[in-house]
This record gives C-alpha cells, sequence and structure tokens, in this order.
C-alpha cells in the first residue's frame, strides 16, 4: 500500500474517533487488548506439534522441530514497554499458521517474519501507532 492509499483512509479513522471520548477511547482500546488477550488464550488449545512437545502458543520461546537447534524467541521482539504486543501476536498466528496448519518450512518464515518486525515495528514505534 503506497502512501496515497494509506491516505484515502485516514479520514475514516479520524472520524471514527472525533466524536468518542478520551474515555470511550480508553474503552475502546482495552477492549481490544482483552481481544488479543483472548485470542492468545484459545490459540493456547490448540496443537503445537510442529514446534515440539509441551508448548503452548503464549510461550515465549518456540523451537524450531527442523534443526532441534533454533528457538523464535518472541519475548526478544517484545519490547520493553510491551506496545508492540499487538504485533508480535499477529506475527505469531501467522508463523503458526504457516507451520503448523500449511506446514511451509520453518527455515523458510524465520527471514521474511524478522524483516516484516522490524520494518514495520520501528515504523510503528516513530509514529507511535501501537501506544
Amino acid at each position: 500500500m503506497n502512501s496515497t492509499n494509506l491516505e484515502f483512509f485516514e479520514p475514516a479513522v479520524d472520524d471514527f474517533f472525533k466524536n468518542k471520548t478520551q474515555y470511550q477511547k480508553r474503552d475502546i482500546g482495552l477492549a481490544q487488548w482483552s481481544g488479543l488477550h483472548q485470542l492468545e488464550q484459545e490459540y493456547d488449545q490448540l496443537s503445537m506439534s510442529e514446534f515440539g512437545e509441551n508448548f503452548v502458543f503464549s510461550d515465549n520461546k518456540w523451537p524450531l522441530k527442523e534443526d532441534g537447534l533454533t528457538t523464535v524467541d518472541w519475548g526478544r521482539c517484545l519490547s520493553p514497554s510491551k506496545d508492540n504486543y499487538p504485533l508480535i501476536v499477529m506475527l505469531k498466528v501467522t508463523f503458526y499458521y504457516h507451520i503448523q496448519i500449511r506446514k511451509v518450512s520453518q527455515k523458510s518464515l524465520r527471514t521474511p517474519l524478522g524483516l516484516f518486525l522490524n520494518t514495520f515495528g520501528l515504523f510503528f514505534a516513530n509514529h507511535k501507532i501501537l501506544k
């Protein structure tokens, strides 16, 4: 999506929040964070067999079963303020889906997801999008 496309959506977001009080905005944010935690709890009930035994979705470290040596350390990806938690959950869902459901090679996903996290994580942080 280029900047022109992003500008097209900006008024819709502004219009949505323009008529909200500070308390309504806070309540929306709290509901969104609660939804993310509920999503994580739902995924905790699903199989992680492609990653190994005795692991759940909310774990900070996921072993990559293909080589047995590499681990995805989600805790290390999480910012100290945890502002990027929504981004990490989205990446975990993506990683889970491609490896557990589609059986895509784990090695083939590490670099693209890392690049995505670095690029968008930095962009979101610089623009205070996840605060």
